[in-house]
């Protein structure tokens, strides 16, 4: 099908499938395997493509089979850097490292995590979280008040204020109570009845009428 493999090379994919099916107890074994049959193209004489070998014989898909090659390559580039004592420990840890491309981004990042912390366990959600604070940051009164205010100007465009508007009415309230607590006289909260009755059904989070 594909260019015949030299003796050595087949030698080698055999070493690499067995380590793969085994695992060694171990990502970063996998993972360097995985790497030198994509690199030396050692499936190319029954496969066209890494993805392709991946898939029929190692049953991998294509993204889990780059997950392991990148935290094992992850893994190489820490180990090379002097100073860094403690390395991550698994799979979960390494791979949240994979989006920095340098070893030494990686080794500010790791080091960054290490630093932050302090004893606590570090698991991939904590390293997600010092390394994006961002994304990991609650939300604020002036964001909430905001919201709530987009909320209350599309309710009072459709709500009329009648009895058998209760669910209406209750959403209303609970807007209200999420002001309220976030930002005090942040927004007027006169809700004026439109000119005639809207039937709505609407829902918020964590609110059952």
């Amino acid at each position: 099908m594909g260019l015949p493999l030299t003796p050595e090379e087949s030698d080698r994919l055999y070493v690499c499938e067995k380590t793969i099916r085994e695992g060694l107890g171990t990502f970063v074994a996998v993972g360097a395997a995985l790497m030198e049959i994509r690199d030396a193209r050692l499936y190319r004489q029954q496969h066209r493509t890494f993805e392709n070998y991946v898939q029929s014989v190692l049953a991998l898909s294509r993204p889990r089979a780059y997950e392991l090659i990148d935290s094992s390559q992850v893994m190489h580039d820490l180990s090379a850097i002097a100073g860094i004592a403690t390395l991550p420990q698994n799979e979960g840890q390494a791979r949240e490292l994979r989006r920095w491309k340098t070893p030494e981004e990686r080794a500010e990042k790791w080091k960054t995590v290490l630093n932050a912390a302090d004893n606590k366990p570090v698991t991939a959600k904590f390293i997600r979280q010092i390394l994006s604070p961002t994304s990991a940051s609650p939300v604020g009164p002036e964001d909430t008040t905001r919201r709530a205010k987009a909320c209350l100007t599309r309710l009072r465009s459709l709500v009329a204020d009648s009895p058998s508007e209760t669910k209406a009415v209750k959403l209303i309230a609970k807007l209200e109570e999420i002001v309220s607590d976030t930002a005090k006289n942040a927004l007027p909260l006169n809700v004026q009845p439109p000119a005639s009755p809207v039937k709505v059904d609407l829902w918020l989070p964590g609110f059952d009428s």
